[in-house]
């Protein structure tokens, strides 16, 4: 019983030294990227994920209609923190942002707001202390936005 004890208290004591979480296991990278999106992303959630060929696509989806500021700095940040956390185990990363709202006549549209693609070889030139997301649109692989964000 004391052995049973002292293991508990082991690993009690492990876990709080690793900041308390044990790391979730997830059945594949959906669902891995739909709990991640729930706690990095402000009014976004990852809609689409899909690994082919070494690379990963993602789909994020944002309700430009429950938040006030919906612009380019939100979705080159998500894309930021996304491809910093995960290029590691893929080849190429390619976000895909799309924008959810409704027109004049209250039907809902769907609009791509942007769409990044980050090698890994462009990832590890980057400094992600240091960067300005707004920068990917010099620095990614492949950048297209819908012509609609300012840039300061």
């Amino acid at each position: 019983m004391k052995k049973i004890l002292g293991i508990i208290m082991m690993t009690a004591m492990i876990l709080a030294a690793c900041g308390g979480e044990e790391k979730k296991s997830y059945d594949n990278i959906q669902d891995e990227l739909a709990a991640y999106g729930e706690n990095n992303f402000v009014g976004a959630d990852v809609t689409s994920a899909e690994e082919k060929n070494g690379e990963l696509f993602v789909t994020i989806k944002r309700d430009i209609e429950k938040y006030d500021n919906v612009d380019h700095s939100i979705v080159t940040d998500d894309t930021a923190k996304l491809v910093k956390d995960f290029i590691d185990r893929y080849d190429a990363i390619h976000v895909r942002t799309m924008d959810i709202g409704h027109d004049a006549k209250g039907k809902e549209t769907e609009e791509m707001a942007a769409s990044i693609s980050v090698s890994k070889e462009t990832a590890k030139e980057i400094d992600w202390e240091n960067f300005n997301p707004q920068n990917f649109i010099t620095v990614a692989d492949e950048y297209k936005d819908n012509g609609k964000f300012t840039y300061e």
